[in-house]
């Protein structure tokens, strides 16, 4: 962002007035040949919130902007990713922090490390996130006042994301964004987490004014335009000479924006610290966010972001489009580029991983000239939809929605075992055999999938039709409490009733000739053949099935 003394480059986005004026245009290359100004390369990282069984792979970008007459003119973004907060697994912080002024890069510097930092030592936290936010951005902007760092005329945008569990809070001051993607039916949507808190908003510029602040754009100061006349479009159509914040009898300080940290001097007519903070639930609906400075977001649509991150399955791509679209688009419009940094965060609900295997045999039959449908519940086919998204033309495969009966104890988003009430676990375990038994009803041939190994498997079987005799296999050895202890989640948990083979094995004799088994003979090949000889099948090993599709 350009400091106070910067020749006006275009009026674009600019946090404080300039001081003078320039129309000069200049030939500059594509975002492909100024990628020297990439200070930060993009990273793959992967923390886990087990208590909700989600998975967040994230991806981080940070690119100085080109500025031709300050060409080493550093990076005033900063960013900060914190996992694991107060040695939780399942609280992740996400920040993004876009400094201007002269000592803008000492400012994000500054906040970006101390917010975190007063977030992480408030010991509620857990109970309220929402003033645990306010008290961090406040503390923090007093800190910075008081740090020596000149904030006079200095500050930073912050916007950032706070995972706790299941939940999304995000908090922001200034004009940086998060955008959360909504999948629904086919089409993935841009939801904004936060809001531009610029004189734009009625709301925003009602409040500074009744703390003494004039709004008025550049022309109308200088005079090229009515002061009187308080209306200025808005943001995407108008941004080119926004409405700024003037102290009553000065040209001072010109901010484009009403929120921020530090800007002491605006800070006296309504610029405030005290962030806006949203809060969503996160579900399977929800397959990324993005938390992003607005060198991204002055001429990127929430809507584009979204739409070009759900193009790539690794957010390292996504980030390199992104902030190469946004930096060609800034030269469509002027003779610069804004700083720009990103941050997408995908998120993973492991609840449904059972349904991967199954697809990665279905993949693999595809590329022999089977036929395959794929049913499923439609919470589970929500979660395979991506990965076919980005699988090979070469693969075909069709998905059938089932319609299961619905129940106040299940309702149609818990058709997995996630979070079901433990009384119906034993009517979904893996055993149940209402899938052969309707396929054999109608005539069809029905093929057992095992996604477990051949060991686990044959001393199951030796259990309730070999039990008088030991095991043949001394590798496998169960002590009497193991035994008790096995027997007690085989007849409780999963339901299977003593002396009931139907219960206990049918979804192996209810099979065709073969089983396939996810397996492979050269690690299990002695219990495949002792398996075989128990149930009369013959078992076909499939391999490990592991999928490629990571993010």
């Amino acid at each position: 962002m350009l400091d106070l003394e910067e020749p006006l480059l275009g009026k674009c986005c600019r946090k404080y007035a300039p001081s003078s004026r320039s129309d000069k245009k200049e030939e500059l290359g594509l975002y492909s040949s100024q990628n020297a100004h990439i200070i930060a390369n993009t990273s793959l990282d992967v923390v886990d919130v087990p208590a909700h069984n989600f998975r967040l792979t994230y991806s981080v970008l940070s690119q100085r902007g080109y500025y031709p007459e300050t060409p080493d003119k550093e990076n005033q973004d900063s960013y900060c990713v914190r996992t694991n907060i107060q040695g939780n697994p399942n609280v992740h912080f996400f920040g993004v922090f876009d400094g201007h002024g002269l000592s803008g890069t000492h400012c994000s510097t500054f906040v970006k490390d101390r917010l975190v930092e007063i977030l992480s030592t408030d010991a509620a936290l857990l109970d309220d996130p929402v003033k645990a936010y306010s008290n961090a951005f406040l503390a923090t902007n007093e800190e910075l006042h008081n740090s020596g760092i000149d904030d006079s005329m200095s500050g930073t945008t912050a916007i950032t994301a706070l995972v706790i569990g299941d939940k999304l809070y995000v908090a922001n001051v200034g004009d940086s964004r998060a955008v959360l993607a909504v999948k629904e039916g086919n089409r993935v949507l841009a939801q904004d987490l936060s809001y531009d808190q610029t004189p734009f908003r009625k709301d925003e510029c009602e409040r500074v004014k009744l703390c003494g602040a004039r709004v008025l754009s550049v022309d109308q100061v200088e005079g090229l335009k009515d002061p009187r006349i308080q209306s200025w479009g808005d943001e995407e159509t108008e941004g080119s000479d926004p409405p700024r914040l003037w102290v009553q009898n000065g040209m001072y300080p010109g901010t484009a924006f009403t929120r921020s940290v530090g800007d002491n001097m605006a800070e006296k007519i309504g610029v405030v610290a005290d962030p806006e903070v949203s809060t969503v639930q996160l579900t399977s609906s929800h397959p990324f966010f993005v938390v992003a400075s607005d060198g991204v977001f002055e001429f990127l649509p929430s809507q584009t972001v979204v739409d070009m991150v759900n193009k790539y399955a690794d957010p390292r791509d996504a980030c390199s489009a992104i902030a190469g679209e946004a930096y060609n688009l800034w030269l469509e419009h002027e003779n610069r580029t804004d700083d720009i940094t990103i941050i997408i965060v995908r998120i993973k609900d492991l609840s449904h991983g059972h349904v991967f295997p199954y697809l990665e045999l279905a993949k693999n039959l595809s590329t022999h000239n089977f036929d395959i449908f794929f049913c499923s519940t439609a919470l589970n086919l929500s979660s395979i939809s991506d990965v076919l998204a980005h699988t090979s033309s070469s693969v075909s495969i069709q998905l059938v929605e089932l319609h299961l009966p619905s129940s106040s104890e299940l309702p149609p988003c818990h058709h997995t075992t996630k979070n079901a009430p433990p009384h119906l676990l034993s009517k979904l375990h893996g055993l149940q055999t209402w899938a052969a038994k309707i396929a054999s009803s109608l005539g069809i041939p029905a093929v057992h999938f095992s996604t477990s190994g051949a060991a686990a498997y044959s001393f199951y079987f030796h259990s309730f039709m070999a039990a008088t005799s030991a095991f043949p296999y001394e590798d496998i050895y169960v002590r009497d409490y193991e035994r008790k202890a096995y027997e007690a989640m085989v007849f409780s948990d999963l339901g299977v009733k003593k002396n009931d083979l139907d219960s206990a094995i049918g979804h192996f004799t209810l099979s065709c000739d073969v089983v396939l088994m996810k397996t492979c003979r050269a690690i299990e090949g002695k219990y495949m053949d002792y398996l075989s000889a128990l149930c009369k099948k013959k078992l076909v090993p499939v391999g490990p099935l592991v999928t490629t599709y990571t993010c």
